[in-house]
């Protein structure tokens, strides 16, 4: 288990994946930024020409000055992230009105499949350029205060089945140092019937192992590392 935590770059604050293979496995992505000399993309992590696979994925409160506060996805990049978190800024104050992009993810160029996704908080959920496609299958959209502003937009194709509206169930961890951290505690009983997430043993609605007992949406954050290695 690895965790990205406050770093900061103009590409991929957290990660910068450059022409690359690659499969991740239970990792989150705290509070990292793409912001470095005025301009910035993805805070979390940048994808350039690569084809990847993430599973298991915590992203929350990432921010970039340009586009892309949580992954940002370029030149034909592939992309594929399964039990996937995605936490915006939810009207935090460390991105004022108009400094920058709070997209949990946006696709520049290239495509994206998600299965068993959380996608809460952000001004914008999902955003596809014209060349690109974003594939959501089961995503739980926040509702009220975790509601995001737009859940998607762009004139790339986005396809999405599956979708429930509610709130994601976040309370907050201590974290050594004091500091707190988003932490998944339950989906409550009539999302997971909703979904249909508790039918089968240990396999999600998409078809995929979850590493956790109890099937869900999202990435299992019990457990997930604590900031300061």
């Amino acid at each position: 288990k690895n965790a990205f935590v406050d770093n900061e770059a103009t590409y991929g604050g957290g990660l910068y994946s450059h022409v690359s293979q690659s499969s991740l496995r239970d990792n989150a992505f705290l509070q990292n930024s793409a912001v470095f000399d005025g301009s910035g993309y993805g805070g979390a992590a940048y994808f350039h020409q690569s084809q990847s696979t993430l599973t298991n994925t915590l992203v929350a409160r990432n921010r970039a000055t340009s586009l892309g506060g949580g992954f940002y996805v370029s030149t034909e990049s592939d992309l594929r992230l399964v039990h996937t978190t995605l936490v915006g800024l939810n009207g935090d104050d460390l991105l004022a009105p108009n400094e920058g992009d709070d997209t949990g993810l946006y696709v520049a160029s290239g495509s994206v499949a998600l299965t068993n996704t959380i996608l809460v908080g952000h001004a914008r959920g999902v955003y596809v350029s014209g060349v690109s496609t974003a594939t959501l299958r089961a995503t739980l959209l926040g509702a009220g205060s975790w509601a995001n502003h737009v859940d998607w937009e762009g004139a790339g194709t986005l396809v999405h089945s599956g979708d429930v509206r509610g709130d994601p169930a976040f309370r907050p961890r201590p974290c050594r140092g004091g500091e707190a951290q988003v932490q998944l505690s339950h989906l409550p009983e009539v999302l997971d019937r909703a979904t249909s997430l508790s039918t089968s043993g240990t396999h999600d609605r998409g078809g995929h192992r979850a590493s956790s007992r109890t099937p869900q949406l999202g990435g299992p954050l019990n457990d997930h590392p604590s900031s300061g290695g």
